[in-house]
């Protein structure tokens, strides 16, 4: 796959960051930015397989995706972005 996600962030930001972006994958990425005291963001950056990949690929993006999204805090604000190439 010719795809990959990232996080463009303001030098500012970065400084106050506990650890770098964790890429998952080619196409999955998480940063968590700490918000206040204990409060912290996670953010997901995630390039969805297209409609004409094979089922596998699709059904493996998805189950990492659900991996990932059950390891988040519930107290984090969580944030998913990306391109989901949907169609409607």
């Amino acid at each position: 796959m010719e795809a990959g996600v990232g996080f463009g962030i303001k030098q500012d930001i970065v400084t106050k960051l506990t650890e770098m972006p964790q890429p998952v994958s080619d196409i999955i990425m998480t940063m968590t930015l700490p918000l206040s005291k204990d409060n912290f963001a996670t953010i997901i950056s995630v390039y969805a397989p297209t409609m004409t990949n094979p089922e596998e690929n699709k059904e493996a993006f998805y189950n990492q995706l659900a991996s990932v999204l059950s390891g988040i805090p519930r107290t984090d604000k969580l944030l998913l972005i990306g391109d989901f190439i949907a169609r409607i």
